[in-house]
């Protein structure tokens, strides 16, 4: 941005500042008076941001403040300042202005090279559309933008100002974003936002930031807090031009990424240093919501940027007849929460949904509710984002509801360990039984596949998340024919479940599990195709058939558009279609091989990646711990209370934040637990709880139809007695009255001919 400021010419940097500071260091507060605004009446100020812009009339210019690393501390200083109207922030470098876009809207222009100009400008807001807000600025606008998303309410506002008050206020849903016309007034409420719409924001996909001069889209600042647990995903190369804080004093990853989690604004991306430095910078941007900003980031080969991926407020509410998991997450929701121990029949299904959970009845055999110790019952759970399979997105929780019968208080936790795989621990004993590779071949060409990692090691079993690929290759050099590859299935090796990963046309179904088929190196004898380790949740194996067709003289790439289960959407190319050529072919050649299908199958086993309670787990996951620190809450069994323990299940202090350090480029949040349940001696107990709890419904069932049936036979007994007694009186003559009277059991239901008694 260049300003022409008190007769010096040139753009801020650096060496224009402290030339300016050594001419007349005086003349830098230049508060004007007379151009001093009204104060905000009958309203509160607050701060409406717009990144990428910058104000550029600096005869407005009031102060210069050099040195400033964090954007809330620049607004801090205009807040304070009554004749301050609006601010210009870059990194170091934070401009007080006496007037703003709202008197002079042409002085507002895109200001994004060398890097980009955050600017924000005093608004007056209604107190009490803005007395919940606790953040640095109330909303972020975009000037000429609409987000594609269906609008849950729709207004008419005079001014933009007007139309985000109506979001904030709004009670019947959580108002994100708001679309405002600017020539027709017309506000259309949102229960989106940029960050929350699952899609990449490119011109091809079908909801994100569009252009459209005539709207306006303003994003809620005011939202409260992301979660408890939040994951960060790394993308390499990459830093922002410009950033929000930055602070210096930082050491490592996990303190950076508490900072970014702790900010007064919605903070979605931090980066720490790219090698050489060691500087915390966090911001409220991250890749979807700068779109609108040409060339946001720098390429840095050593650094990386860590992006906001999913975040998890997660409670736990111990009823008297069931515990209930309620999750809230930071974007809409699509997959299968389930109990780990039956996982078919314990389970919801989600579908975009923020807010969703699981209620699982203490006497619901179908959830498999364990019950390690008096008043002690437990479960694990798995929060699971594709419909099938398990990948390293997923999070599993282990739950437990504890009673103290004795005084009849509640006392619950929730932790994230393991789901705990019998199947895998029983592979792990028995090496012998773990089931040996399958090829299938042909003559004329000769086609394997290979399960390999991202180097081509042959490999046998992995975990979750591990970078792999499937290798199609024809073993001879001299063969005429290419490969291509469709209709890659998966199961779990019990055809119980299976799952597409290839389909029929050679496309990717989901291209964040398996992406296309595509040649190694260049080579038309060998394909690949790229894939992250995932497992069905009923089983650790893991079966892939694939049909593998050679074509001459070339196999010809299919191109396809296709989407993740997270929805992301790309366009990609896959060896996935062949070319047929006839005229290659003598007239006495055949094209049978040429058409031939051929199947292959292999198969792997996969191990889940959250540490195992018995030690057998990965060690390394030890370093992926995120601890919960609760509170217990005590509420009593009766069910008048349960409403009161509700609103009391909501954990408030997350001791612990931290990114794994994951080889495989994946994180995993982990719930830490009291000592009694880490103890091996109490995991041991949940391992026969099942048995137990079967058991004893089956005694008592058994006991009760033997009782039915003492009961009847003794009653038929007693009337058959009766009828006797009675035909044998007609012909006797008795020598004296008598009387008959019988006595009941208090507590019997049923009485025999033992409680008869005759009296002479």
């Amino acid at each position: 941005m260049v300003y022409r400021l008190l007769g010096f010419n040139g753009r801020f940097n650096d060496k224009a500042v402290r030339l300016v500071l050594q001419w007349n260091p005086l003349n830098l507060v230049l508060v004007d008076q007379q151009n001093d605004l009204k104060p905000c009446r009958n309203g509160v100020p607050g701060f409406e941001l717009v990144t990428g812009y910058a104000y550029t009339t600096s005869s407005d210019l009031m102060r210069l403040i050099p040195g400033s690393l964090e954007l809330t501390q620049c607004l801090t200083y205009c807040q304070l300042n009554n004749s301050c109207k609006a601010i210009n922030y870059e990194t170091g470098l934070c401009v007080l202005l006496s007037t703003g876009a709202t008197q002079r809207p042409e002085a507002l222009k895109p200001a994004q090279f060398p890097v980009f100009t955050i600017y924000a400008e005093k608004v007056c807001l209604q107190r009490y559309a803005i007395n919940k807000c606790n953040k640095a600025w109330v909303y972020e606008r975009v000037i000429g933008y609409k987000l594609k998303s269906e609008a849950r309410r729709i207004g008419s506002a005079s001014t933009r100002e007007k139309c985000i008050e109506s979001c904030l206020r709004e009670t019947d849903f959580e108002c994100k974003a708001v679309n405002y016309n600017t020539v027709s007034g017309d506000c259309y409420l949102l229960d989106h936002d940029r960050h929350s719409v699952s899609t990449l924001l490119l011109d091809d996909v079908e909801s994100g930031l569009q252009t459209d001069p005539n709207f306006d889209y303003l994003e809620n600042n005011c939202i409260p807090g992301q979660g408890k647990v939040c994951e960060f995903k790394k993308i390499n190369g990459l830093i922002l031009k410009t950033v929000d804080s930055m602070y210096p004093d930082v050491t490592s990853v996990e303190d950076c990424k508490r900072k970014c989690l702790e900010s007064p604004y919605r903070c979605h991306s931090f980066d720490f240093g790219d090698g050489s430095n060691k500087v915390c910078r966090t911001s409220h941007l991250n890749q979807a919501s700068s779109v609108h900003i040409q060339d946001p980031y720098l390429e840095v080969a050593n650094g990386a940027t860590y992006e906001l991926d999913n975040c998890y407020n997660v409670s736990l509410h111990c009823g008297a007849r069931e515990m209930k998991v309620k999750i809230k997450m930071n974007r809409p929701f699509t997959g299968k929460i389930y109990a780990t121990s039956k996982p078919n029949s314990c389970y919801n299904l989600i579908k975009r949904q923020y807010d969703f959970d699981i209620a699982m009845p203490y006497n619901d055999i179908n959830c498999g509710i364990m019950q390690s110790a008096s008043g002690l019952y437990s479960n694990n759970i798995v929060i699971q984002h594709h419909e099938l399979i398990v990948t390293s997105n997923d999070i599993g929780l282990s739950i437990n509801c504890q009673y103290d019968l004795s005084n009849k208080k509640v006392v619950h936790n929730i932790q994230l360990q393991d789901m705990g795989d019998n199947l895998n621990e029983y592979m792990s004993e028995k090496e012998s039984l773990r089931p040996p590779i399958q090829e299938a071949t042909v003559t004329s060409p000769t086609v394997t596949m290979r399960i390999t990692d991202r180097d081509g090691n042959d490999i046998k079993s992995a975990e979750v998340g591990d970078q792999l690929s499937l290798r199609f290759e024809i073993p001879d050099d001299t063969s005429p024919y290419e490969i291509f590859v469709r209709e890659v299935i998966a199961d779990d090796g019990v055809d119980a479940s299976e799952f597409t990963l290839i389909d029929e046309k050679g496309c990717p179904s989901d291209i964040s599990i398996m992406s296309g088929v595509r040649r190694i190196k260049g080579s038309s004898k060998s394909v690949e195709a790229p894939f992250e380790a995932f497992k069905f949740p009923t089983s650790g194996i893991v079966q892939f058939r694939a049909l593998v067709v050679p074509c001459l003289p070339s196999c010809e790439p299919v191109h396809c558009a296709t989407t993740g289960f997270d929805g992301t959407r790309r366009k990609i190319t896959s060896l996935g279609r062949r070319k047929r050529s006839s005229s290659i072919l003598g007239s006495g050649s055949s094209s049978n091989t040429s058409d031939s299908e051929l199947i292959v199958i292999q198969t792997i086993e996969i191990v889940d990646k959250f540490p195992h309670k018995n030690g057998r787990g990965n060690e390394n996951n030890e370093d992926e711990r995120v601890k919960l620190s609760t509170y217990p809450n005590n509420s009593s069994l009766d069910e008048s209370n349960d409403k009161t323990n509700s609103k009391n299940n909501n954990y408030k202090n997350l001791n612990d934040n931290r990114v794994g350090k994951n080889k495989h480029s994946s994180s995993h949040w982990l719930y830490d637990s009291d000592a009694y349940t880490r103890s091996s001696g109490k995991q041991d107990g949940f391992e026969t709880c099942v048995d137990i709890n079967s058991l004893v419904v089956i005694c008592f069932i058994f006991l009760t139809i033997q009782f039915v049936i003492i009961s009847t036979w003794g009653y038929i007994k007693y009337r058959n007695n009766k009828f006797e007694n009675r035909d044998q009186s007609k012909h006797k003559i008795p020598t004296a009255p008598f009387k008959l009277s019988y006595k009941r059991p208090v507590n019997a239901s049923f009485f025999s001919i033992d409680d008869i008694n005759v009296l002479a």
